[in-house]
């Protein structure tokens, strides 16, 4: 009955766990769209749309 108990207890873990990283990917998702839109706000969509067809650009922004 033991191992059986630590299974589920072991489950019940890795369920709330992989809940937890999907919340934690949403947040920066968010964050991202935010970011995302600030820029474009800031640089212009023109702009944005130029550096997006880039093949990879990387974005520093505090």
């Amino acid at each position: 009955m033991k191992i059986n108990n630590t299974k589920i207890r072991l489950n019940k873990i890795e369920n709330e766990n992989s809940t937890f990283k999907k919340s934690i990917i949403l947040v920066a998702e968010k964050q991202i769209a935010k970011k995302t839109d600030k820029l474009i706000k800031f640089i212009g969509l023109d702009l944005f749309k130029k550096l997006a067809s880039i093949d990879s650009f990387v974005i520093f922004a505090p």
